[in-house]
Parts: C-alpha cells; sequence; structure tokens
C-alpha cells in the first residue's frame, strides 16, 4: 500500500508538471499583455490540478490508514477466538453510530476497540459498550480514545489503581468483580465505573 500511495503522489505531480509545461508552450507567440494573462490562468489551472491530485493523495493514504486498523482489529479478534468477517456488520454500525454522535472518528474508535480486544481477550456487546465508555473518559481528560481504552483494558485485567488514579471509585461489587469475575464479567465492572464517572462526556463535547 505504501508503494502504491507513492506512485499515485509522483503521477500526480507529474499530472501538475506537464499541465504548467502545455500551457507554456501554446503561449509562446503571444504579445507580452496576453502571455501574462496566459500565464497566471496556466498558474490557477496548476493550483487545481495540485489541489485535486492532494486530495487523491489524502483520500489513498486514509484508506491505508483504515485498511491497516481493520488488519490489527481482525487480527486481535482471531485471537480471542472471533472472526472479524462475523462482527464485521455490528462493529461497522457502532463506528458509523459514534461518529455521527462523538468527536471521534472511525480510525479512532477502532483502534480503542483493538486495544479492549487485545487485553481483555474477550468480545461482545460488552466491548463495544467498553469503546464508547473509553471514548467518554478520553473526552473528559483530554486524553486519546486508545489510551482511555488502554486503562480500561488494564483495569479489566485487575489493576484498579488505573482508574483510582482519575478519580474513579468502584463499588464493593465491582470490585469483587475484578477479583473472581470472567474476562467479560470484569470489563463490565469497569465500564459500570467508567460510565458512572464519565458517562456522556463525549457526546456532550460534540454537541458543544
Amino acid at each position: 500500500m505504501a508503494a502504491e500511495t507513492l506512485t499515485i503522489e509522483m503521477r500526480a505531480r507529474d499530472r501538475a508538471s506537464r499541465a504548467i509545461q502545455g500551457v507554456g508552450a501554446s503561449i509562446g507567440g503571444m504579445g507580452q499583455a496576453m502571455r501574462g494573462a496566459a500565464l497566471a490562468a496556466a498558474a490557477m489551472a496548476a493550483a487545481a490540478v495540485a489541489a485535486a491530485a492532494a486530495l487523491g493523495v489524502k483520500a489513498v493514504r486514509a484508506a491505508a490508514e483504515e485498511e491497516r486498523g481493520i488488519r490489527q482489529l481482525s487480527g486481535a479478534l482471531a485471537r480471542a477466538g472471533v472472526a472479524y468477517v462475523d462482527v464485521a456488520g455490528d462493529i461497522d454500525a457502532f463506528l458509523a453510530a459514534q461518529q455521527r454522535s462523538t468527536e471521534f472518528g472511525d480510525d479512532q474508535t477502532r483502534a480503542a476497540l483493538t486495544r479492549i480486544v487485545t487485553l481483555t481477550g474477550t468480545y461482545g456487546d460488552v466491548t463495544l459498550r467498553a469503546a464508547a465508555a473509553a471514548q467518554d473518559m478520553a473526552a473528559a481528560l483530554g486524553q486519546d480514545a486508545a489510551q482511555a481504552a488502554l486503562a480500561m483494558a488494564k483495569a479489566a485485567q485487575g489493576s484498579a489503581t488505573v482508574l483510582q488514579r482519575q478519580g474513579i471509585a468502584l463499588t464493593d461489587a465491582q470490585q469483587a468483580a475484578l477479583k473472581t469475575g470472567a474476562a467479560h464479567a470484569r470489563l463490565g465492572a469497569v465500564v459500570e465505573a467508567v460510565s458512572g464517572k464519565f458517562g456522556g462526556a463525549a457526546r456532550d463535547i460534540d454537541g458543544m
């Protein structure tokens, strides 16, 4: 994909260069005033070509980033015993919903999901709720969503102090779940604690 991106960038530059050279050749026999106007028009045309090329390169890079994120999430899911193809529809719907209602784009939400699945080794509805809670926590604390997701996943592994440093208090039931619960139960306890402290923060910021 990197080689493909480089090829597209080089082609874009070539198109802009040829646009300038072609116009320059066609105005060689004109008078001075006409040449000035033609050169100005050529510059504008070249700028338009360059802008279009830049948009194309940006789109290619965004596609490459998305593909990389999907591969990483797919790998994390596979290690958790889940086939990406079986849950892709649910994940895509979740990503779209979060992008509509928060300031977090697909790539950020996907990265948060990947962190959670990787460290907890589980996937389900609670995983999606955990990613949403991580966005609330990130929005409230000015963090990256993946950073907040990492803290939550570590807490689900039994490191409650990670949450306590952020002023998140766990109930006795939540602490017990972290000690004796299965992976999804531990993650659920963390989601409850984080949502109790920061619930709705990502949507509040998006609506400002």
